[in-house]
């Protein structure tokens, strides 16, 4: 499996927040402009469990005061370098460590950002950023700083299927896949076309997992993408079926290390898949229960070194805990909760 490089706050927020905790990118003045040393590249820690429930996670908070674009963040990257990229509604930003680099669209520029609206962002294996924007995929050329555009033409099949991009993801043989307001793309790097699969599916989330099975979130529900074919095999959720997908929008897929797929929606919660009986677990909303997940729409998903599973959500951020008798058996499902009038994650 490829490491997961999104840190695990990816929220919609007033302010920027980074965990504490988390490694700090070099602060040094000389390195600014350029990219980080090796040896000041952050790598990757063991992070303890808590020693107790009540044992709070502090967090630092980045605003615009500091130089961030705009206050609200869609989209969390650190890329091989070390540089942390963050998504706005209004541009995008590059953060040394030190103070932040911001990349708008200027009309009067056609190698800028294609638009401010930033949804995604993404680094392929040959070290490429790719941006998702309101009007279309942009590639960063690190070089110039300046942007190559790819966007839909209505009276061209093979250019992309919509300009909104939500998703991209580059699988194991590394193709490039591209989730739009209406469909899935797969891009040709030879020819510089994208094929078309999934019309007027908003595609939300694309994972590729351990076994090499593509999964599709949309607005219809969870798909299994045969590349091959070009078909899907659809999760949906059925009223009826307690053990069916809680809700048809999906909005994050993330994998384990267990190899349990868990599934955000928008209005659902939380689903973990169990393959072998291809039902879900839900995990819910309780306002009766305190240790219940904070909200049912949830935006993004990430375990970290300790086994922990962070998971963000219109209100608040939220850890769920392995229980440390069962190694990584959640079956307690117990969260703490991270909210935005709080500077600790509380049990």
């Amino acid at each position: 499996m490829k490491s997961a490089k999104l840190l695990p706050i990816t929220l919609l927020a007033v302010s920027l927040v980074i965990l504490a905790s988390l490694p700090a990118l070099a602060r040094s003045p000389g390195n600014v402009a350029g990219s980080l040393p090796a040896s000041n590249i952050p790598q990757a820690q063991t992070v303890p469990p808590p020693q107790a429930e009540t044992d709070p996670i502090r967090f630092e908070r980045i605003s615009v005061v500091d130089g961030l674009s705009h206050s609200l963040v869609t989209s969390i990257f650190q890329d091989r370098q070390g540089f942390m990229w963050f998504g706005t509604e209004d541009g995008l930003n590059k953060y040394d460590g030190y103070q932040f680099t911001v990349y708008k669209h200027d009309p009067g520029d056609p190698a800028t950002l294609a638009h401010n609206d930033l949804r995604t962002i993404y680094e392929d294996r040959d070290g490429e950023l790719w941006i998702g924007t309101s009007a279309g995929l942009d590639r960063f050329d690190r070089t110039t700083g300046t942007f190559i555009h790819y966007q839909h033409d209505p009276s061209d099949p093979k250019s992309l299927s919509a300009g909104q991009v939500r998703s991209i993801y580059e699988d194991e043989a590394g193709t490039l896949w591209v989730g739009t307001v209406s469909g899935l793309n797969r891009y040709d790097r030879a020819t510089q076309t994208f094929t078309r699969y999934l019309r007027y599916h908003i595609v939300s989330a694309i994972h590729e997992d351990r076994n090499g099975e593509l999964w599709i979130g949309t607005h219809v529900g969870l798909a299994r993408f045969d590349r091959t074919a070009g078909t899907c095999t659809y999760y949906s959720h059925n009223p009826h079926d307690p053990q069916s997908l809680s809700s048809n929008w999906v909005s994050t897929i993330y994998e384990d290390r267990q190899g349990d797929l868990w599934v955000g929606t928008s209005g659902g919660g939380l689903n973990r898949l169990d393959r072998s009986t291809q039902t879900f677990t839900h995990y819910r909303h309780d306002p009766d229960d305190p240790f219940s997940l904070s909200d049912d729409r949830v935006m993004s998903i990430l375990e970290d070194s300790a086994g922990r599973l962070w998971v963000g959500t219109w209100n608040g951020l939220n850890l769920l805990v392995p229980s440390e008798a069962e190694g990584l058996d959640r079956s307690q499902d117990r969260f703490r909760h991270c909210r935005h009038d709080s500077q600790t994650c509380t049990a």
